[in-house]
Order: C-alpha cells, then sequence, then structure tokens
C-alpha cells in the first residue's frame, strides 16, 4: 500500500510552493536565475521555525560547511563556514527517510537571483526585520541576488528619510 511519499500519512501539510513562489519579477527577470548543480544538504541541517525542524523549508538560506563541503542552514554566528550564504533553498526538502533517519539530500541550490525578501529564512524566521537582516543582505548582495524589497534602493523596513531642517 503506498500511503504517501515516506510512508507515513499525515505526517505533514501538503506543500505546492513553486519556484516561482520566491522569485519576483516578469519572466525575463527570472531568465537570470542561476542554479548550482546538486549540492549535498548536510543531515544535520534544520529549519528551526518549521515543524518537524527537519523538514527545511523554500527560501531558507544555507552556507557552506567549510570541513565538509557540504550545505547547512545559514547562521550569522558560526564559525564553520556557515556565518556566509552560500544560497537559498528552491524547494521543500525531508532531511529524514521513510524511517525517520536523517540522511544527507542532493538538490540544486539558487545561487543568483532576483528574490522576495519576505520569502527568505535565516534559522527559521523571516530574513525582514530579523537580528542579522542587515549583514545577510549585504552578504546577498556580493552574490549578486536582488532583493525585492531594495527595489527603490532603501533597506527594510521602507522608511523614507525625513529631510533635514534647516538652519
Amino acid at each position: 500500500m503506498n500511503s504517501g511519499q515516506f510512508g507515513i500519512p499525515g505526517s505533514s501539510n501538503a506543500s505546492f510552493a513553486t519556484m516561482t513562489d520566491l522569485l519576483w519579477g516578469g519572466d525575463e527577470s527570472r531568465i537570470e536565475v542561476l542554479k548550482s548543480s546538486a549540492h549535498a544538504i548536510d543531515s544535520a541541517s534544520r529549519d528551526a521555525g518549521n515543524t518537524p525542524t527537519a523538514v527545511l523549508r523554500q527560501g531558507l538560506i544555507l552556507g557552506l560547511v567549510t570541513a565538509t563541503g557540504k550545505l547547512k542552514q545559514y547562521d550569522p554566528d558560526a564559525e564553520d563556514g556557515t556565518e556566509v550564504p552560500y544560497g537559498v533553498l528552491p524547494v521543500e526538502l525531508r532531511m529524514t527517510d521513510e524511517l525517520g533517519v536523517a540522511v544527507d539530500r542532493y538538490c540544486p541550490v539558487i545561487v543568483s537571483a532576483p528574490v522576495k525578501s519576505d520569502r527568505l529564512l535565516i534559522l527559521g524566521d523571516s530574513m525582514i526585520g530579523h537580528d542579522d537582516e542587515d549583514v545577510t543582505v549585504a552578504a546577498l548582495k556580493l552574490k549578486f541576488f536582488r532583493l525585492s524589497h531594495e527595489l527603490c534602493g532603501v533597506a527594510s523596513p521602507l522608511v523614507i528619510p525625513e529631510p533635514e531642517p534647516e538652519t
């Protein structure tokens, strides 16, 4: 009897997110998406804002573990290489097999693209308003990501500075 993707009926909500949910701009803008070849995602990767945490959500920012060459959740406070954003997970990814054992997965990763800022996740939380938003935005820009919340050239939250009073 086939009872679902991993043989566990009802273990998670159905997810039908597509990569277009993560990208902004028209078709011309989406042509700019650059995907690297499939990368190894470390079995210890976790999405702290999801239940279960072993299911990584679309938009999770990933960093490269220097010692292993595998990707894990980006952590600005880490010192293992994951403190530098490498790319963005384009799809939901379950990090366990059908028996619930953690396994490495292989998945393409977006390494440069126009992305919707409010769909990006730092350690499971939205990037917008996160304590590490500014440092993350700067690092993603160095990797040629174009972020939707910076369309007007101002960082999130969208605040228009008041003119200085004349003296």
